[in-house]
C-alpha cells in the first residue's frame, strides 16, 4: 500500500516505524518551520537511513506539495 504520512511529532515517528516494518511504501511530508512543541521530532534523518521518500515544505497547502503527493499516487494520506 502506498501511504503519505504528514507530520513532525514523535507519534508520527512511531507510526512511520510501524508502516516501514509492514513493508508499506511511504512518503513523508514534514514542515520546515519547527514548532516549539515538546513532542516535535525530526524525521529527516530516519527517512534518509531507511530510504523513505521525504519532503520538507514551508506550506503544506502550496502547489508543489500537492504535485509531490499527486505524483506519488497514494492509496491513503494520513495527517498526524
Amino acid at each position: 500500500m502506498k501511504l503519505v504520512l504528514i507530520g513532525d511529532i514523535f507519534f508520527t515517528y512511531i507510526i512511520l516505524k510501524f508502516l516501514k516494518k509492514n513493508k508499506n511504501e511511504v512518503f513523508v511530508i514534514s514542515s520546515r518551520k519547527k514548532k516549539l512543541n515538546s513532542d516535535s521530532y525530526n524525521l529527516k534523518k530516519f527517512c534518509k537511513v531507511s530510504k523513505i521518500k521525504f519532503y520538507e515544505t514551508n506550506d503544506i497547502n502550496d502547489h508543489k506539495t500537492f504535485q509531490n503527493i499527486r505524483n506519488f499516487y497514494p492509496d491513503l494520506i494520513l495527517c498526524i
